[in-house]
């Protein structure tokens, strides 16, 4: 990947930040029309909506990359006319980079999560009235759902993620 922490995945396709943390370091990428899954050293750090064509998939190939296993995370949000469909009622997910100065942005709005979760990228979950923040599995900040339902198509790398509950013991998790 170039030094400048992005990359691009077809000539004229898609291309995608990862962050200057990952600059220099090879990534492998999981890319079909609907989902575009970078990841490094088998760690998933994100997922985003492919723009990628059928075209775009048969140049890779043509270039040498192989076909792909399973997807190493759900998928995008479906898409309806260039706009994503968040499903009514369903928790999204967005990965969020924390900035120097600990503050992430969601939807043209910022929070404070920590300094000491600078340069992490975080899961910010939006579930029904609140919207959490998640940093290897623990919650590091919990605020009012700022988002509108109407502006949540307009997400950047929103992905639908339902909560799985076992009974015995009775615990959740996201995934």
């Amino acid at each position: 990947m170039p030094l400048y922490g992005a990359t691009t995945i077809a000539s004229t396709g898609q291309s995608v930040w990862i962050g200057l943390v990952w600059a220099g370091r090879a990534i492998t990428i999981w890319a079909d029309q609907r989902s575009i899954h970078p990841s490094v050293d088998g760690r998933h750090l994100k997922t985003l909506a492919s723009r990628l064509s059928t075209d775009h998939l048969h140049q890779l190939s043509m270039r040498g990359a192989r076909p792909a296993g399973p997807p190493p995370a759900p998928p995008a949000l479906t898409r309806t006319s260039g706009h994503q469909v968040v499903p009514v009622g369903q928790p999204v997910e967005v990965q969020r980079n924390v900035r120097g100065n600990g503050f992430i942005t969601v939807a043209d709005a910022t929070f404070q999560v920590r300094r000491d979760h600078a340069g992490q990228s975080l899961t910010v979950r939006l579930d029904g009235h609140l919207m959490h923040a998640i940093s290897q599995g623990t919650l590091v900040a919990t605020w009012p759902y700022p988002i509108p339902a109407d502006r949540l198509p307009a997400m950047r790398d929103a992905q639908r993620r339902p909560l799985h509950c076992r009974r015995d013991p009775p615990e959740c998790s996201a995934g």
